[in-house]
């Protein structure tokens, strides 16, 4: 199936046979799910192909349907993350997009240092596991000779049940909001962007990876530590780094074994009652000894 993309997901301004691609969905029935997608994205109509920041098409595959190295299109990416807890009526959006943002790898014996995503082509040339092996999921075989630093970053823009930057109440009126639970990490303290765990900064278009950005403009800063500061947050876009000081082993070959580490991201006050709530006690809540 194909995929739009709203201008978080661009670089630069397309030309003319991008725009007026975009007019003729625009325009046609086929483009009401895209229309309807924007104003969900950000509270406003979507009427013309420069409210848009254009720069080709991309292909969302269908596995199986298409060549075999076709199928990973997408997959460093998830956009419009929902999750309906049971009891209400419709989906509850959590992200409008969350994405990785960068993988910085500097050996420790500083000869090496790489930017996966943006310098190492990350994602290409995977190896397919078995479903024991992990479900569903790839792995990439690499022959370690050093100790190295891995600072993950994941971009995360929120859409708390409707347009980025926007209060919404559940059933009791409290906010929804939600919480991130940061997992093991650890600090890399070589350069700037690595300092601290969580950035907070003002959605630009064009700031997609948090270091060796490379889709702004000549002059702006390429790194998200010399994004923040100062900034007035009215869609506030969260950058999350989790680190790993890889030590080699002889072990670690071949395959790769496995390693997991992350952060989670907890609701609070997303629904009034616990979703797991009995419907027995459904009419206790906020009443301890019982509703009145």
């Amino acid at each position: 199936m194909g995929q739009y993309l709203l201008p978080e997901d661009h670089g630069e301004t397309g030309g003319a046979e991008n725009a007026e691609a975009v007019r003729l969905l625009i325009a046609a029935p086929l483009g009401a799910g895209l229309k309807a997608d924007y104003k969900d994205a950000t509270g406003r109509e979507l009427t013309s192909p420069d409210q848009l920041l254009l720069s080709g098409g991309v292909y969302l595959a269908a596995p199986g349907t298409q060549p075999a190295a076709l199928d990973r299109c997408g997959v460093h990416r998830c956009d419009r993350v929902t999750y309906q807890p049971r009891g209400e009526p419709k989906p509850i959006r959590v992200l409008s997009s969350a994405r990785l943002a960068q993988i910085h790898v500097p050996y420790d014996d500083g000869k090496n240092e790489y930017s996966d995503l943006t310098g190492q082509d990350f994602g290409q040339e995977l190896t397919d596991l078995s479903p024991v092996e992990c479900p569903g999921g790839t792995i990439r075989s690499v022959k370690l000779l050093d100790p190295a630093d891995h600072n993950v970053f994941w971009r995360l823009d929120f859409g708390l049940d409707g347009p980025s930057g926007t209060r919404v109440e559940q059933k009791d009126g409290h906010t929804r909001s939600y919480e991130i639970v940061p997992g093991p990490s650890t600090k890399y303290l070589g350069r700037g962007f690595t300092e601290h765990d969580v950035y907070v900064t003002e959605y630009n278009p064009c700031e997609l990876f948090a270091s060796d950005n490379p889709t702004c403009g000549r002059g702006h800063p390429g790194a998200v530590d010399r994004w923040v500061g100062g900034q007035t947050l009215t869609h506030p876009v969260i950058w999350m780094n989790v680190g790993f000081h890889h030590i080699a082993r002889d072990e670690d070959q071949q395959p790769m074994p496995v390693h997991r580490q992350g952060f989670a991201i907890a609701p609070r006050d997303v629904t009034a009652m616990n979703p797991l709530t009995p419907r027995d006690l459904a009419r206790e809540n906020g009443h301890w000894n019982g509703p009145s």
